[in-house]
């Protein structure tokens, strides 16, 4: 009797382990997804450029391989990566999203079983994009129910480095998509009003007092302004025709609200009275700090 109940006990056990996997494999999409698109649903096929323009039928026959991070190499490459995700959501509009690729281009079939493709990444202009928010490329999918695969052409320059995410795709819902839209210009816009309303009140201060680290205090909110413009995109947007100079720019105004802080903070303090040996090694330190800049844009 024991032993029928450890039989029946084990059968049990691996089919509950049999359906639990199938469904970690399974990547499944509802009216609130906002995931990442894990690598066992991306599989890999390695072109050069001019396979960018292979048909629907030789992408179905050509041999794809299993996808991960650490095959792309930090030389310049072009990819055609196949995304697997099955759709149980009421709606079919859903947009990809990837901070990882140069140049992309998703195509997929439509509604009359014909290829469409769309174009994004970091270096594509402005212009020619669908969707702008922040830095990172968006790609609107129409997905029909059940089992979908769509084809997406990926370009990597040599120098690119702008890999933030610890997987290449996030998709999104579009309900998902509104709702970060929404949060992050809410977020921006509280964030600016209040260093804008700080640095207006010490500017007041400064009038009054005319004590010079409320200048220095004004110039670093000022670079912060300008730093997590660039962060979101927004200032390569009036000043760039793409966001391919995206890494340099926030190093460097990074670099530069960080040098203004450190002479506010020397300024306020009063260092050079109270401790002239520390207020000498920041002072030294800034200058090297300052010249070290040039390492960003080697």
């Amino acid at each position: 009797m024991q032993q029928k109940l450890k039989t029946i006990n084990l059968i049990v056990g691996l089919f509950l382990i049999f359906t639990f996997s199938a469904a970690a494999n399974a990547f499944v999409l509802d009216d609130k997804s906002n995931e990442e698109i894990p690598t066992q649903q991306i599989q890999m096929l390695k072109v050069s450029v001019e396979d960018s323009v292979l048909s629907a039928s030789s992408l179905q026959k050509s041999k794809f391989h299993p996808f991960s991070k650490d095959s792309i190499s930090k030389e310049a490459q072009s990819l055609w990566l196949k995304i697997s995700v099955r759709n149980e959501s009421s709606k079919q509009d859903f947009l990809l999203a990837t901070s990882f690729f140069d140049y992309l281009k998703v195509c997929y079939p439509d509604s009359n079983h014909k290829i469409k493709c769309l174009f994004s990444g970091t270096n594509l202009d402005h212009s020619q994009k669908n969707i702008i928010l922040g830095t990172d490329s968006y790609l609107p999918l129409i997905l029909g129910k059940g089992e979908n695969e769509f084809y997406v052409f990926c370009t990597k320059e040599k120098k690119s480095t702008q890999q933030y995410a610890p997987l290449p795709f996030t998709i999104y819902s579009d309900q998902a998509f509104a709702e970060l839209k929404n949060n992050t210009s809410v977020f921006l816009h509280f964030f600016l009003g209040a260093i804008i309303i700080m640095t207006i009140y010490n500017l007041a201060l400064y009038f009054i007092v005319r004590k010079k680290f409320y200048l220095l205090y004004i110039a670093n909110n000022f670079v912060i302004i300008l730093f997590v413009l660039a962060q979101t995109g927004l200032l390569e947007l009036r000043l760039f025709s793409s966001f391919k100079y995206h890494e340099i720019l926030v190093l460097l105004l990074g670099n530069v609200a960080f040098t203004f802080y450190m002479l506010f903070t020397k300024s306020i303090l009063n260092s050079k009275k109270w401790d002239p040996l520390w207020n000498n090694r920041v002072k030294k330190g800034l200058i090297v700090w300052s010249l070290l800049n040039i390492l960003v844009f080697i």
